[in-house]
């Protein structure tokens, strides 16, 4: 017989890590940066970085959907990744290294954010995350944008193993990853397909990548 097993907590508490990296589905209500930088944890990230970590230590094949953006932390999609390598460098082979997750946008349409009337329409999206098989069991990602670093061309661990918190230091250089401000967008609206490019990107914590 199928049960709902119903807990309250807080999901950047470190003792709920197991159970929210065992899920095949995650849904989070973030929408308008209710989960953005006012909501900073003692750790001094928002609840928006602590969720994109744990997506990132999630099964290959998880799929989680938000109401907000999560690529300020989590960067480019693997495909768009691949994209940008292969154009800045010839001799690139294509790898599912880049980084551990498809990412697609979905319009959903407008919505009134106040009962009162008024102006306050918003357009309202959907992102889902989808993890991908990686060579390693522990997600890697490229992301270094600094000059000449081989971090530029090498997949690094993605998740500090000390915190289970992303990482943002090339373990090449040492400087703090700059993440592409270029999102991977597939937008599409209910039914229909279409591409579209998106914009902002930032990246991710200070602890020290490792080398895979």
């Amino acid at each position: 017989q199928n049960c709902v097993d119903i807990r309250e907590g807080d999901f950047s508490n470190p003792a709920y890590s197991d159970l929210l990296r065992s899920a095949t589905v995650i849904y989070c209500n973030n929408f308008n940066g209710i989960f953005g930088v006012r909501t900073r944890t003692e750790s001094g990230h928002a609840l928006d970085y602590h969720l994109a970590s744990v997506f990132a230590g999630t099964k290959p094949g998880t799929r989680m959907l938000t109401l907000d953006s999560l690529n300020e932390h989590l960067g480019d999609d693997v495909d768009l990744i691949n994209d940008k390598l292969a154009a800045r460098n010839p001799d690139f082979q294509r790898t599912c290294d880049a980084t551990f997750f498809k990412y697609e946008k979905f319009d959903l349409g407008s919505i009134q954010l106040t009962s009162w009337g008024g102006d306050c329409g918003k357009r309202l999206y959907a992102h889902l995350y989808t993890r991908i098989e990686q060579s390693h069991p522990h997600p890697l990602w490229i992301g270094c944008g600094t000059n000449n670093c081989e971090g530029q061309l090498h997949p690094t661990a993605a998740l500090d193993d000390t915190n289970n918190l992303l990482t943002r230091e090339c373990v090449f250089c040492g400087r703090e990853m700059r993440m592409s401000r270029t999102r991977s967008v597939q937008r599409r609206k209910a039914g229909k397909n279409g591409d579209e490019d998106d914009g902002g990107n930032m990246s991710l914590t200070r602890k020290k990548k490792k080398k895979m």
